[in-house]
């Protein structure tokens, strides 16, 4: 199953944004954005994933989500740039349908 992992970490906890980044991509996830990750992963690593976010956050304010995503809905997946560049990646399918602006 693919996972896209989200977080909004309040600005003065720099340190832990860049720890929960760590172990996210320590998990496999790639990064696609500042605070979004993409990844394939079975369930019982992503619960150990959610137990290892709740240690790195404590007691700050943050939110994190972890949204399960399967084949058939990953494989429609539109990406929107503004250029042409190739947008494939190894994780995107070769049915991704990818619209330039």
């Amino acid at each position: 199953m693919y996972y896209v992992i989200t977080y909004d970490i309040p600005e003065p906890y720099d340190h832990i944004r860049n720890k929960l980044a760590r172990l996210i991509m320590d998990y496999g996830f790639d990064r696609i954005q500042k605070s979004v990750f993409l990844g394939k992963a079975r369930y019982d690593t992503v619960e150990n994933l959610a137990i290892e976010i709740e240690k790195v956050l404590g007691e700050i304010d943050a939110d994190v989500r972890i949204f399960p995503m399967c084949s058939t809905c990953f494989s429609q997946v539109v990406i929107v740039r503004a250029s042409g560049t190739d947008v494939r990646t190894p994780l995107v399918p070769e049915k991704e349908i990818v619209v330039v602006v």
